[in-house]
């Protein structure tokens, strides 16, 4: 199937814009339901893996980062 294996480069150029959204939603967690973040990331650290994915591929500046890193 290599439509499921190639990615279109129209496709490219939503990837910041969508790692942007899914970072506030973290941000919102992060400073609104601290509680729920805290348990989610410490069983599951899918915000700093989140975070280590985007800046690696660029996806997101490093200035836009609020969420203090804690690991």
């Amino acid at each position: 199937f290599p439509s499921r294996v190639s990615i279109s480069s129209n496709a490219t150029q939503y990837f910041q814009s969508v790692s942007r959204r899914l970072y506030r939603i973290f941000s919102h967690t992060y400073f609104h339901h601290p509680e729920v973040f805290k348990e989610f990331e410490d069983n599951s650290y899918l915000c700093h893996r989140f975070v280590y994915f985007a800046l690696h591929f660029c996806l997101i500046p490093k200035s836009l980062l609020i969420i203090p890193d804690i690991g």
